[in-house]
């Protein structure tokens, strides 16, 4: 569920001086909360606002785009696009690495060519959930922005895949 507080606080935070006087947060954390029980997904003050401002600039701290149903709505779709997507990306690259691996020897070479075919959190999760977290330590960043902005990315995996997505989250509170 997503406070009025919680939403104010990261709109300020991201928009700073650009976010309109009288801006109707509770409106808004009430539609967005509603749109998370509604579609069963959880959505984030900050990917909400993060995604409106990739998609609207700065224009985006008025009211009429930030708080109007285009802005929430194309917020939700991308929330669920990352979630019903993400099970095949990570079949994929998968199969790519099971194929890259017996082909090429240089680690450097199979991540640079991973990179061009797979996102980063992806790649993250795949090695993540086997144990080697290490070895993608270089896109944990990649991770933990992913998870921010949409916390559902990982909800129709199984569960070793998912506790990736929430040891990220749970590390990432820590540190605020």
């Amino acid at each position: 569920m997503i406070s009025a507080e919680s939403l104010r606080k990261t709109a300020t935070e991201i928009l700073g001086q650009y976010i309109s006087n009288g801006f109707p947060y509770q409106e808004v954390a009430e539609k967005l909360s509603r749109m998370e029980e509604d579609n069963n997904i959880l959505l984030s003050p900050y990917g909400y606002i993060m995604w409106a401002l990739d998609h609207y600039g700065y224009k985006c701290a008025y009211k009429n785009v930030l708080a109007s149903s285009g802005a929430l709505t194309g917020y939700l779709e991308a929330a669920k696009k990352f979630r019903d997507d993400t099970p095949a990306l990570l079949v994929n690259a998968h199969t790519y690495v099971t194929k890259l691996l017996s082909n090429v020897a240089d680690m450097n070479i199979c991540f640079s060519k991973l990179e061009d075919m797979s996102f980063p959190y992806v790649l993250y999760t795949l090695f993540a959930a086997s144990g080697q977290d290490d070895v993608v330590s270089r896109y944990r960043k990649d991770m933990v922005e992913q998870m921010r902005r949409y916390p559902s990315t990982l909800d129709l995996l199984p569960e070793s895949y998912r506790n990736v997505g929430k040891e990220i989250l749970d590390a990432d509170a820590d540190k605020r």
